[in-house]
């Protein structure tokens, strides 16, 4: 798989590019060492495998910044299952000048998602609703593949640096920190793997709810105007799932009426039942008007 992302970003058009490939914390030869036997074919690519490395993927991609060249321009994030257009770096270094952007995130496409329609509709209704919104404050934060950096802001912003198990979204914090500018482009530049089970898909939204949980404890020390505040709030919110209280108080309220016989839960039943559809509800509204609405693939996707 990786081999064969680093061969679609082999036949990028462009005049002048690097691939660096980095691999930390892999113990099994195996899985590595056919990669580095591949790369050593292309004077393009550097290839660096690290036996132990902190800090998780913002450590790895901090380290990619001091092995690029000192003449880099820009800095393109690719995940290691994804396949690019050959014109992806084209369009998307002209779209950062052309917006004089710090950062430009491009949406993430599937090769796969047909397996899943109802999974792969979601993920573009994050794009279509969340990021493109983000585009009237000039608040677009990073999602950690397509991702193109202007070098000079990253060594500006201290390079990524973080613990934090979504260190996309905390690098996009630190670049508003700097009043520098990001920005969403609709364009596809490439397809990646969408995970394909259910246990997959629940460790994805496990890291990204938690992830950016711990940057939404963050926004309090960002100086920047409300409504920047507002969509960066709503972005690291998206895959947080804000039905787990009402659904709390209303298995408790049920608890409590057969200990406590003599007083009255209906206003709490009915606060957590108003939540819960009004969250559905609105969720089912989003994804209708940002989607290709076919119900039953939705269906087919459980």
């Amino acid at each position: 798989m990786v081999i064969a992302t680093i061969k679609s970003c082999l036949n990028i058009d462009y005049i002048n590019y690097e691939i660096i490939v980095l691999d930390n914390n892999t113990q099994d030869k195996q899985i590595w060492k056919p990669v580095e036997s591949f790369c050593r074919n292309y004077s393009r690519v550097k290839f660096e495998h690290i036996e132990k490395m902190k800090g998780y993927k913002a450590g790895a991609l901090d380290k990619c910044i001091s092995l690029s060249s000192s003449r880099a321009k820009y800095f393109f994030v690719v995940d290691a299952d994804y396949l690019l257009k050959a014109n992806s770096l084209k369009k998307a270094v002209g779209f950062a000048e052309a917006e004089k952007a710090a950062m430009v995130q491009f949406p993430q496409q599937y090769y796969n998602g047909m397996r899943i329609p109802g999974l792969e509709e979601e993920y573009r209704h994050y794009f279509k609703i969340f990021a493109s919104g983000s585009n009237h404050g000039s608040s677009t934060l990073p999602t950690g593949t397509l991702s193109l950096y202007c070098k000079k802001a990253l060594l500006k912003v201290g390079g990524w640096q973080s613990h934090s198990i979504t260190e996309d979204a905390e690098m996009g914090l630190k670049i508003r920190q700097h009043n520098l500018k990001t920005v969403f482009s609709p364009v596809i530049l490439g397809e990646g793997l969408m995970p394909s089970s259910m246990p997959d898909i629940w460790k994805q939204r496990e890291r990204w709810s938690y992830g950016n949980a711990q940057c939404l404890t963050k926004i309090f020390k960002l100086e920047a105007p409300f409504r920047i505040k507002l969509s960066i709030i709503i972005q690291l919110s998206a895959w947080i799932n804000l039905t787990g209280l009402p659904l709390l108080i209303l298995f408790a309220s049920m608890v409590s009426s057969f200990f406590f016989q003599g007083y009255s839960f209906d206003l709490f039943y009915l606060l957590s039942v108003c939540n819960l559809v009004v969250f559905y509800l609105g969720k089912f509204i989003l994804m209708a008007i940002s989607s290709d609405f076919e119900p039953r693939a939705y269906w087919k996707s459980f």
